[in-house]
């Protein structure tokens, strides 16, 4: 994703300019990376994560009226555009990437965006898709319909759900609201109506390159490549 494309989706969501500049370098580095690689996983990712971090600009849980219940206490608050919390999901993220964030969990993010150095945003971010790919979010992403209304079924469902394996658990049955649900929705289909209002400028943002339907074409094409250079090769 680049930069005009980006900036086209936060402002949908009003997000503050300098909070996107912050952020645009991290989001055109990993997340593509992660597996966020098409419009339906990435609207969708931006929606939760923009609700979550309060437009991009939290990283780190304010306040604690609910981390005195996490194992290891708040100590182990929510951090990253997507609240990582427990002591467990920490120790998680560190074997994942090789961070020590259990004995220093504040390298998930700063209090702000505007405070948190590289490193803190870096893993803020990482934190966020590393639930999202363990959450298997981006299968759920995968069956939005960005021609339609978020409102409208089977986008509701599929949407509300992935908000409540963000907000409730990974193993929720999706039968208990979000909280802010509302604004998820609200994210989402504002992201969907600026995507669509500008649909020429996120032609290079395609399909996922391992969607198996694409591989079998790109082997076949390489194959036949070399078919033919042998042929030439050998035919004289």
């Amino acid at each position: 994703m680049n930069k005009e494309q980006l900036k086209i989706l936060t402002d949908s969501l009003k997000v503050k300019p300098e909070v996107f500049e912050i952020w645009f370098p991290y989001f055109k580095k990993y997340l593509a990376a992660n597996g966020i690689n098409t419009p339906e996983r990435m609207l969708a990712f931006l929606a939760q994560t923009g609700q979550e971090s309060g437009r991009f600009y939290y990283t780190e849980e304010i306040g604690e009226a609910t981390c005195h219940g996490y194992s290891g206490g708040c100590k182990y608050k929510g951090r990253g555009l997507i609240g990582l919390t427990h002591i467990g999901n920490y120790q998680k993220f560190k074997d994942r990437y090789g961070v020590d964030v259990v004995t220093n969990p504040s390298l998930v993010g700063g209090e702000f965006a505007t405070t948190s150095t590289p490193e803190q945003l870096k893993n803020s971010l990482l934190a966020s898709t590393f639930y999202w790919e363990w959450a298997k979010l981006n299968d759920l992403a995968d069956k939005l319909d960005l021609s339609k209304s978020v409102f409208d079924e089977p986008n509701l469902s599929t949407y509300k759900c992935i908000g409540r394996k963000i907000n409730r658990g990974m193993h929720t049955d999706c039968t208990k609201a979000a909280n802010g649900e509302s604004v998820r929705l609200e994210n989402f289909e504002k992201l969907r109506i600026a995507y669509n209002a500008n649909k020429k400028q996120f032609k290079t943002l395609t399909k996922n390159s391992s969607d198996p339907i694409l591989i079998g074409l790109s082997v076949a094409i390489g194959v036949t490549f070399v078919a033919l250079f042998l042929y030439d090769k050998y035919k004289r």
